[in-house]
């Protein structure tokens, strides 16, 4: 008889790796203070983004096999 396995599901993303990047802002620049709080608002947002790009780069090296392949 031969025993049957199953495959191991690769482990999730964690939940705080996989959020949604911060919101467009889209309203009218009529000052130049406007246009300064949306270059911050716009370099955080992107700092955010990186960072879970980052954060799920070092998730998948920390669960890759021992062949190397991420993920799995």
């Amino acid at each position: 008889m031969v025993a049957r396995t199953e495959p191991t599901p690769a482990p999730r993303v964690p939940a705080a790796l996989v959020q949604p990047c911060p919101a467009k802002q889209r309203g009218p620049l009529k000052t130049t203070g406007a246009i300064v709080n949306r270059l911050v608002y716009t370099e955080g947002a992107l700092d955010r983004c990186a960072a879970q790009v980052d954060g799920v780069r070092a998730w998948d090296a920390a669960n890759a096999d021992a062949d190397g392949r991420a993920g799995r």
